[in-house]
This record gives structure tokens, sequence and C-alpha cells, in this order.
């Protein structure tokens, strides 16, 4: 009989006490959890939309920086006036294909007409076939050396061994120079 008993109560336990205090403590906890999820989701957000605000803050002062740099460098390079100049801008006249970019060793650098020597003042002279080439990987010149004529490819090797020395793309120039590529 005790076992009898122990059931019934069991099964009063589960289908009327387990339910209703259920409900009692929930009554009492939800409030408090609510302001928890609520105060947490809150910080989460905050959180991120202060990050946010300064990425695009900084990002764009820096994409606004660096495309007021490669204004300046482009007006240099094609000798297009100051910025700031109160004279009005002649219109910009792209490279002729067969152009170099002439870069001295203190940096400065201009467009040229190819010669087949570099100048007599030390400057090394790099083909404008490869467009950005200072910004670039060496990973993503040496994929630019392929098809480049003898002439472009010694300029490219010239100009890496005068000035950053990587070794890839010195390697992958003098590879291709020695494989008689044209």
């Amino acid at each position: 009989m005790a076992m009898h008993k122990n059931f019934q109560e069991r099964a009063l336990e589960a289908m009327i006490y387990l339910p209703v205090g259920t409900a009692v403590a929930a009554r009492d906890e939800i409030p408090k959890l609510t302001s928890k999820g609520k105060a947490y989701v809150t910080t989460q957000l905050t959180m991120a939309k202060t990050v946010g605000n300064f990425v695009v803050a900084f990002g764009g002062r820096e994409a606004e920086r660096q495309l007021l740099r490669a204004v300046r460098r482009l007006g240099e390079l094609w000798g297009e006036r100051p910025m700031g100049s109160s004279s009005p801008p002649a219109a910009p006249e792209p490279p002729a294909e067969d152009s170099v970019l002439a870069v001295a060793p203190g940096g400065q650098a201009r467009l040229e007409q190819p010669l087949p020597e570099a100048a007599s003042n030390g400057s090394v002279r790099i083909p404008t076939s490869i467009v950005g080439y200072d910004s670039l990987s060496a990973s993503q010149v040496v994929q630019r050396l392929a098809g480049l004529p003898r002439d472009e490819l010694e300029a490219v090797r010239a100009y890496e061994v005068a000035t950053r020395g990587r070794a890839t793309i010195v390697n992958r120039t003098s590879q291709l120079l020695a494989s008689g590529q044209e």
C-alpha cells in the first residue's frame, strides 16, 4: 500500500503541483528575466552602434584621404596644377601607352618617354603598363608580368632591384627574361 500511495503522490505532484509552482515562479521571475534580457540586448546594440559609427567615420575619413592623395598624385604625374591653386585646371591627358614612370632615388616620380637606359641622373624607370605598381603586393605584380615586352620586364627588374628588392618579382622577371618572353 505504501508503494501505491507514493505513486499517487508523485502523480499529483507532476500533474498539479508542478504546473502551479511553475506558474507562480513564472509570475515572479518573468519580469526579472525580461529586464535582464532587455538590458543585455540594449547594451549589445549600443556597443554595435558605437563601433559601427566609429568604423564608418574612420573609414570615410581614410577613404577621403586616400582619394585626395591619389588625385594629387595623378595631378603631379600628369603635370596638372597643385591642389588649391586658383588657376583653372588643365584637362588631364592620360599618359601615352609607351610612357614610363621615372622614379628617382629620393622617391620623386614623373612620367617620361621610354629610354633604352636609365637616365644619367640615376633614376630608375618602371613601365606604367603596371598601374599602381607601388601599391601592389609582390604576388599581384608577378601576375601582371606575363606578356610584358622584354624592355618593360627589364625596367620592372631594375626598379625592383633599386628600390624594394622583392625577391619574388626579381626572380620571376629573371625567369621570364631568360625564357626569351617578348
